[in-house]
């Protein structure tokens, strides 16, 4: 059975509950086919409007929007923590762009998540949030990357991290840590491959972290933040390095260059340069 926790200041779109599972239903009554419509015009399958909002052992499937960003769960307030729920075949995972407030993932699954079409994305897409904390969670059989995080503080622990390469697997543009993580990177990238990209001023902090992979030789961290990175006991294979530097200064100077730019379009660029290798 699904035992969750959501505030009142929601919309909860589920055309049918069975065993912890939030699906579609051609048998939905005409109410749930309503709030069907509001969850493609939103985008997601819960949109969750509460702050401190508590989602526990639940599973959300196949998550399709016409523009790509069909989400999971899409956050719009302050502060959210998912405990043991599975993200399947949805275009995104957790979706955010709220301010401030924490957002903790523990024990969640992401299984295909990212499958959008022509333009793969991310399983959980954090906008500025005080802290995304991601914890003993799984994320594999994805189109794209595992986590593209805008937060102030990011920290992963203890994660099987699979995805194909095409993407950076983890992004992070605040203080990043990592400790005890496994990457398992596919051979689809080109130019810089790296399994996390650090972009924030404050110089990230990776131990015992593992990286295996596919195809040419790659980094387990790429560089570009402002500070001295912390690495220690993390292992990577024969041939590859733990950390590279490699495109720092062209990154800063065009932050710098473009430093009144739209941020959100300063961030799409970041990404941009590193798939192209520039």
């Amino acid at each position: 059975r699904a035992m969750y926790s959501l505030s009142t200041s929601f919309w909860m779109v589920p055309p049918s509950l069975s065993c912890g599972t939030f699906c579609f239903s051609a048998t939905a009554t005409y109410a749930h086919r309503a709030k069907i419509a509001l969850a493609l015009m939103v985008g997601a399958i819960l949109v969750v409007g509460g702050q401190g909002t508590t989602i526990r052992a639940l599973t959300l499937t196949r998550a399709r929007v016409v523009d790509g960003n069909g989400a999971g769960i899409r956050l719009e307030a302050p502060g959210l923590t998912l405990d043991a729920v599975t993200f399947t075949n949805d275009q995104a995972g957790l979706l955010s762009g709220a301010a401030g407030g924490a957002i903790i993932v523990t024990n969640c699954r992401f299984e295909g998540v990212g499958a959008a079409g022509d333009r793969p994305t991310y399983a959980i897409l954090s906008g500025p949030a005080d802290q995304l904390l991601v914890r003993g969670s799984v994320f594999e059989g994805g189109a794209g990357g595992a986590i593209s995080s805008g937060a102030a503080e990011t920290t992963l622990a203890s994660n099987t991290i699979t995805t194909p390469g095409t993407l950076p697997p983890v992004v992070a543009s605040g203080r990043l840590t990592l400790v005890g993580n496994t990457f398992e990177v596919g051979a689809g990238a080109t130019g810089r491959r790296a399994a996390v990209l650090a972009l924030g001023d404050a110089g990230p902090v990776l131990r015992g972290n593992r990286l295996l992979h596919a195809g040419p030789a790659m980094a387990l961290l790429l560089d570009w933040s402002g500070g001295t990175p912390v690495l220690d006991g993390n292992q990577v294979p024969s041939g590859d390095s733990e950390a590279s530097t490699e495109g720092a200064w062209r990154h800063r100077a065009s932050d710098a260059a473009h430093g009144a730019k739209d941020g959100l379009r300063s961030w799409a660029g970041r990404v941009k340069r590193f798939i192209k290798g520039q």
